[in-house]
């Protein structure tokens, strides 16, 4: 069993002056910064979570890279669900949801596990 992964990030100290709410969850923002700022998470990610910060790690780095042109992201919190995109490929996109969904119901159907499915 590996031990606990510690997720931490270093923001300077600023006033918080508003909340941003994307599907029921709310976030604090900085007065001067467009996005919302890092919040110290000292507690262990359970397995899902980590399985979820991994996929994102690997998908970064191929984005880095130049060979992810278009991406989907859906987030499912505890209290709701955000979805964003980006890119120029709005066919392949289309068809990598289909592809997508039919998994998630393939899992929802089973009532499996969706930790890390391919």
């Amino acid at each position: 069993m590996s031990s606990p992964r510690i997720a931490a990030a270093f923001v300077p100290p600023v006033q918080i002056t508003t909340c941003a709410s994307v599907a029921g969850v709310q976030r604090k923002i900085a007065p001067d910064r467009k996005h919302p700022m890092a919040i110290l998470n000292l507690k262990p990610l359970s397995e899902a979570s980590q399985a979820c910060v991994d996929m994102l790690e690997e998908t970064l780095e191929q984005a880095r890279s130049g060979s992810i042109e278009t991406i989907a992201v859906i987030a499912c919190f505890k209290t709701g669900y955000a979805t964003a995109m980006s890119g120029s490929n709005a066919a392949q996109l289309n068809m990598g949801c289909d592809s997508l969904k039919r998994k998630i119901l393939n899992a929802v159907e089973s009532g499996g596990s969706i930790i890390r499915a391919s």
